[in-house]
């Protein structure tokens, strides 16, 4: 291989290795809903089984919620049922921990968010509904007839 080859597959790995450095290891403490966005307001979009391992892309500092990825889907966990490896044993995942097992703050906005994983869904086009900014305008967009409203059809 010539040196241009080799810088380029380094190049290459190096680009990677930090995505996948990204998300860390855990695993759910008991049947608990994955959602569209961190609160129980949000669609569930699987059910993550006791011991599953899940990976976290982040947590909130200030909610209890993180990122997470279960069988090739993204979305949001409680914390409060989740457990990471941490010093030889499973321990609740806590803002104290983060920052050892390399865990990042996470935050959410739903329209980059909910582009970027679930534009497929049923529930995409609704996504004012869930979106507590738009929450007052969405309501009246749906009494006027407005918008994606399950039911103004």
């Amino acid at each position: 291989m010539d040196r241009k080859t080799i810088f380029t597959l380094g190049l290459g790995l190096g680009l990677l290795l930090p995505a996948v450095a990204e998300a860390a290891s855990a695993y759910a403490t008991t049947d608990v809903n994955m959602r569209a966005g961190p609160g129980t307001n949000y669609p569930v979009l699987d059910v993550i089984p006791d011991n599953a391992r899940v990976q976290i892309f982040g947590c909130m500092r200030q909610r209890s919620w993180c990122d997470v990825a279960y069988r090739g889907t993204r979305g949001w966990t409680s914390q409060n049922y989740l457990q990471v490896p941490y010093q030889n044993r499973r321990v609740p995942v806590r803002p104290r921990v983060y920052r050892p097992l390399g865990i990042p703050n996470a935050t959410f906005s739903i329209g980059p968010y909910w582009d970027r994983h679930y534009r497929g869904r049923d529930f995409y086009h609704d996504r004012r509904r869930w979106d507590p900014r738009d929450r007052g305008d969405h309501r009246r967009h749906c009494r006027e007839g407005r918008g994606h409203c399950r039911n103004n059809r």
